[in-house]
């Protein structure tokens, strides 16, 4: 479209209300105010609760911005560490999937929706875009609103024109990958020919990282019971997410705003909690002293700094965790084991797992199974390999009766490297 066209599109809503602007330094078409001709249902409640409208070909959507000091505390952290800890990723150098260290902190978008419904698809229309950035000096909050279905295209022109650039950005959710951003590109995708194009975000989805870390000591990792558990942060004034749908179905037949102040408020925290959700958990990936750790806190990052190829840093974690009296040492210590082996430390795999063997009633039909490899293959000590092959087959065997259950071909591998040993053994 000609520049022309676009002005003539918008002729009809355009007057010049301020000819004589008293700052002399001020551009000249800043002069010009764009006075939309729209008219908003209830638009002074709008302004109260700090939004205001955004126009778009002969559409609207509402924009509400506030903002928040950097050293305001949200939970157990404040926003400023952010800055501390991407600094502490840079100085230490640690290559993790949630590592961000090479840009401004700005540069990550703390982001949610609220939907009508929380199923796919088509049917289910975003009508609340709401995001966080921390910036040198504030942290703001910016929510984008669909008065009406009709005002879809305004909602994303608005959106994406406000993110701005997108290079090197990082989108970090709560279930954003499988959900959130899944929606906005089925939505988008039913207007990609009048709004800009979707950005390719980098993303953090720290309900990966929750379920890593706390799966098996909290009744349910969803968000709240996340903020109340872990982050201590205690919401009020809010509504609970799934009336979010109903009261927006309410909107629509008076477009009345005062009934969506809870929905704009959870939403305004879900991204404040996810701003100090990643720095909670950043911390604890860096391995700051300051911020408690449990070991089973720090035997899951070990694990995750396993499955992510950093074997030195993970070998240190368990090392710290192999040698106290509880099971977390005991899981430490196996994968240790394990990973001595990989690194051709075969002494050092032999001592820690029979050092497990000998400390533990019950028998570890995989460690004495490893333990036999190891004396069979490394060692060529036959005679211990054997020991260690009937012990493991015999716990097996145990293992099975108790659970009755069959299964021909772990016990044919048993006894087929228990008569290879006696051969060895013999010759």
């Amino acid at each position: 479209m000609t520049l022309k066209n676009k002005l003539n599109r918008f002729k009809k809503h355009m007057v010049n209300i301020e000819e004589d602007h008293k700052a002399a330094n001020i551009d000249s078409l800043s002069e010009m105010k764009i006075v939309e001709t729209i008219d908003i249902p209830h638009r002074e409640k709008w302004t109260e609760f700090q939004a205001k409208p955004f126009y778009f070909d002969n559409q609207y959507s509402i924009i509400r911005e506030v903002s928040y000091p950097l050293d305001y505390l949200h939970g157990f952290h404040r926003f400023n560490e952010l800055y501390d800890v991407v600094d502490l990723w840079g100085k230490k150098a640690v290559e993790h999937p949630l590592s961000f260290s090479k840009e401004e902190p700005s540069r990550m978008v703390f982001f949610d929706t609220e939907t009508t419904g929380l199923g796919g698809g088509v049917g289910n229309t975003i009508f609340l875009i709401g995001y966080a950035q921390v910036f040198s000096d504030y942290v703001v909050v910016k929510q984008h609103f669909l008065p009406s279905p009709s005002n879809e295209v305004a909602l994303y022109q608005g959106f994406l024109t406000d993110i701005g650039d997108y290079q090197s950005m990082k989108l970090t959710t709560y279930n954003g990958k499988a959900f959130d951003w899944p929606q906005i590109k089925t939505r988008h995708t039913l207007l990609r020919d009048t709004v800009p194009k979707l950005p390719a975000f980098g993303h953090f989805d720290l309900l990966h990282a929750a379920r890593r870390l706390w799966k098996n000591n909290l009744p349910s990792v969803r968000l709240s019971i996340v903020e109340k558990e872990i982050l201590n942060i205690k919401r009020d004034h809010d509504v609970p997410g799934y009336l979010a749908p109903m009261l927006y179905f309410d909107f629509l037949k008076d477009h009345n705003p005062k009934g969506l102040e809870g929905v704009f408020i959870h939403n305004e925290i879900d991204v404040l909690s996810l701003i100090t959700l990643y720095i909670h958990i950043a911390k604890k990936l860096l391995i700051i002293p300051t911020i408690h750790t449990s070991m089973e806190e720090k035997y899951e990052i070990a694990r995750w700094y396993e499955a992510v190829g950093q074997i030195n840093l993970a070998i240190s974690l368990y090392e710290n965790l192999a040698y106290s009296p509880n099971q977390v040492a005991n899981n430490a210590a196996k994968a240790l084991g394990g990973l001595y082996k990989k690194q051709k430390r075969y002494e050092k795999a032999s001592q820690i797992w029979t050092r497990l063997i000998e400390s533990n009633s019950a028998v570890d039909v995989e460690i004495a199974t490893e333990l036999s490899k190891l004396y069979e293959h490394q060692h060529k000590d036959y005679e211990k390999a054997l020991y260690y092959a009937t012990m493991s087959y015999n716990a097996w065997k145990n293992k099975k009766r108790i659970i009755r259950t069959t299964a021909r071909q772990e016990k044919t591998a048993f006894l087929k490297r228990i008569e290879r040993l006696q051969e060895k053994i013999n010759s």
